[in-house]
């Protein structure tokens, strides 16, 4: 689990996108990802100056998810930042949430992805 000093280094290098953010959970697995996507959405609101603030971070049906709204009327624009976000939330089924090595969704109860150390200690 993302602990209070990963989230604050979050903070500190991409605050203005988080300010309004409400919800963050997720392990810390995918730390690489989430920083990476958000470097790039802060790139793209730094083009025109224009607002996006992510609302949410959090693990969905064993993916991340990354909801945010934005005051970007481009359509170019508003395409490339969807597609930041969405690849972010694909590469997140292959890379273990706990551990950040390779991994994948598992079957069983609460689906989550995971390498396969970590999938046999919920087996």
């Amino acid at each position: 689990m993302f602990e209070k000093e990963d989230i604050e280094v979050l903070q500190d290098r991409y605050g203005s996108l988080l300010k309004k953010l409400v919800y963050f959970e997720c392990d810390i697995g995918w730390f690489e990802i989430i920083e990476n996507a958000l470097a790039k959405i802060l790139e793209i609101s730094y083009e025109e100056d224009e607002t996006i603030h992510v609302t949410q971070i959090k693990e969905k049906f064993g993916g991340l998810r990354i909801y945010y709204f934005t005051s970007i009327e481009d359509e170019d624009r508003l395409l490339r930042l969807s597609e930041v976000v969405y690849k972010a939330e694909n590469m997140s089924y292959t890379v273990c949430e706990v551990c950040g090595d390779a991994g994948k969704p598992n079957k069983k109860g609460w689906i989550k992805t995971l390498c396969p150390e970590h999938f046999q200690q919920i087996g």
